[in-house]
């Protein structure tokens, strides 16, 4: 009597193999995808967090146009815009109106217009993801800290919010999503 296999138990020894990496390889994509929107959720929360900590330090920015140290009167805020393209960015309220004024403000942050990354900064999310909703109030987004409580304003396209949710979600597949929670105690975290 010969020793070894036939090559119908060889078939269906390389088909289970073949149907359990199969099976592998979908849960790590699964995973991967959920771990994308998790972190690019973690990340957007830790520059909202950034801000407020300027906002609660009272943080002193260079003026551009007379050279001298000066806080915002209105303080530090990020701006979120539905797009095309999305726009994510920091930005100094100078006129103490906690929103972002896009014209003709010397204080605007954005392109680096201080000169300090720390406090000019764009926010790009991965390209796979997306902004899919700001609730309640829809798009635009302000959210300022003003020094040195700090007070919280949260000013959506439906006006002034105590709570807003930022929906994210993955552009191939919108079913996953990650909610990044901002209250008006200043408190921000990731659901």
């Amino acid at each position: 009597m010969a020793r070894g296999f036939t090559l119908p138990e060889l078939l269906v020894v390389a088909f289970i193999m073949v149907m359990l990496t199969t099976l592998a390889v979908a849960n790590y994509r699964t995973g991967e995808e959920q771990y994308l929107i998790r972190a690019e959720a973690r990340r957007l929360a830790m520059e909202i967090q950034r801000v407020r900590e300027m906002g609660i330090s009272a943080r002193e920015v260079e003026s551009p146009t007379s050279g001298y140290p000066f806080v915002p009167q209105g303080g530090y805020g990020m701006h979120i815009e539905a797009g095309p393209p999305l726009v994510i960015f920091t930005f100094l309220d100078c006129n103490n109106n906690a929103r972002f004024n896009p014209m003709g403000k010397p204080c605007i942050v954005g392109i680096d217009s201080f000169g300090e990354g720390d406090i000019s900064k764009t926010v790009e999310l991965d390209e796979r993801v997306q902004v899919e909703d700001i609730q309640p109030g829809g798009f635009p987004l302000d959210i300022v800290f003003e020094p040195p409580d700090p007070t919280v304003s949260i000013r959506t396209g439906g006006g002034f919010q105590s709570e807003v949710n930022i929906i994210l979600s993955l552009k191939a597949d919108p079913s996953r999503k990650a909610t990044i929670t901002i209250n008006s105690s200043g408190l921000v975290y990731v659901e």
